[in-house]
């Protein structure tokens, strides 16, 4: 997958429409797992740099890891 094809879009709740607060982010670089195998999906993870910062706010929060 290019990174070209890549985009984060944070705050969507209807893929029909556009949503209050919707923002779309460019990826810039994806940093995937070193082991990573595309035919039995392990270590299927990878780290997305971004074009620019997330900004937080009412409708685009950060997830909590418990």
């Amino acid at each position: 997958m290019s990174k070209q094809n890549l985009r984060l879009l944070l705050a969507d709740w209807d893929r029909t429409r556009t949503d209050e607060g919707e923002k779309v982010l460019t990826v810039q670089r994806v940093f995937r797992h070193p082991e990573f195998d595309s035919v039995w999906l392990r270590n299927d993870i990878a780290v997305l740099k971004l074009e620019e910062p997330i900004i937080f706010n009412d409708h685009i929060q950060g997830c909590k890891f418990l």
